[in-house]
């Protein structure tokens, strides 16, 4: 947005007038400086969403004492002007953000999924298992014979 559309100039002369440097304005709104500067340019197409920049920009107004109100329907209608992100419909064949139709992309996915299956699958069994299956499935002990002491007959 150009600052034509948003009036983010006069909060540059604010900040300018009551003699604030970009870093003290920082260290009294705790806004990132970058948003400062994109607020004060009209770059709104930069910021976070509307939400994050209302309440930047009512942080930002109650330190240079000016109304916040203005600024937000500015912020709000630049916001509506703005072209939506639009979502495809049920059924549609093409994704207007890539070159491919949804198929393909369906179906590489689908692609990525099995291959990761059957590597699972190949190194279970190629590590895994005769890893296992050379272990014993019982414990076996060895056995001692026992053999009794002689008796002795003290008669």
């Amino acid at each position: 947005m150009s600052q034509f559309e948003f009036p983010g100039y006069r909060l540059k002369e604010q900040r300018e007038a009551l003699s604030l440097s970009m870093l003290d304005a920082y260290h009294e709104t705790h806004v990132p400086i970058d948003y400062l500067m994109r607020l004060e340019k009209g770059e709104l197409d930069e910021l976070p969403a509307t939400a994050y920049t209302v309440g930047f920009l009512t942080t930002y107004c109650r330190v240079l004492d000016l109304p916040a109100e203005p600024f937000i329907d500015a912020v709000r209608a630049c916001r509506a002007a703005r072209p939506e992100v639009k979502f495809l419909a049920p059924g549609a064949l093409t994704d207007p953000a890539g070159p491919y139709p949804l198929w393909v992309r369906d179906a590489m996915t689908w692609a990525a999924i099995c291959a990761i299956l059957v590597l699972g699958w190949a190194s279970y069994s190629i590590v895994i298992k005769p890893f296992a299956e050379s272990t014993p499935d019982r414990v076996n002990a060895g056995s001692i014979e026992i053999v009794p002491p002689a008796r002795f007959d003290m008669e």
